[in-house]
């Protein structure tokens, strides 16, 4: 933000930001009421918008509805919470092709060059393993469940490759309760094991 919360002065506290854009991301994924024991969420919505890191003004957004393979059909739970139809997610894309599609998106914008699988890590690797950090963007997130609890799970489960700059992401929730000195109570958001604990060094703490 260009003004800290509780700043009255009027001065402009804004730091040069260590990217050029953010992509705010909320995933919608099937649920039940309650979710069984080892349930399995696929992704129903995958929204993204792009905001420039210099003014955080949109400069455009996108909304994909993902047709889930295994749960196809959506609970009333999952409708009630969500507010999306069933309707809507059986005239959706695959995960796949929903992916393809963001990577257009950001190919648009001049974020990404090349198809989408020339930007794919090898099983176990890391984005930080290829000692390459060009990308101009990184996604915005609510704490680490869209990226590393629904994405990465479902494309293991699923073989489907992922592209590395979506282990890139910066936790507001975790930079908020730190710079508000927010004690949290309860399991930490970023669930401390050690693949979390390598992910939440992407974030950034600024």
């Amino acid at each position: 933000m260009s003004k800290r919360i509780g700043d009255e002065s009027g001065e402009s506290v804004h730091k040069k930001q260590p990217y050029e854009y953010y992509c705010v991301l909320d995933f919608e994924a099937t649920c039940e009421e309650p979710n069984p024991e080892g349930y399995e969420h696929e992704i129903i919505e995958f929204p993204v918008v792009l905001l420039n890191a210099s003014d955080l003004k949109v400069k455009d957004t996108i909304q994909i509805f993902v047709k889930p393979r295994d749960k196809p059909h959506l609970s009333d739970f999952c409708t009630r919470l969500t507010g999306i139809s069933q309707q809507q997610v059986d005239a959706g894309i695959s995960l796949t092709a929903a992916l393809h599609k963001i990577h257009g998106f950001l190919a648009s914008h001049g974020l990404v060059e090349g198809k989408y699988e020339d930007h794919c890590l090898k099983p176990g690797q890391y984005h930080s393993d290829t000692g390459s950090w060009q990308y101009k963007f990184a996604f915005l997130t609510d704490g680490p469940w869209d990226l590393w609890r629904f994405l990465n799970p479902e494309c293991q489960r699923k073989h489907i490759r992922k592209a590395g700059y979506y282990d890139m992401w910066v936790n507001v929730r975790y930079l908020f309760c730190e710079y508000h000195e927010i004690h949290r109570s309860g399991p930490s958001d970023d669930d401390d094991d050690d693949d979390n604990r390598r992910e939440r060094s992407h974030n950034i703490k600024r």
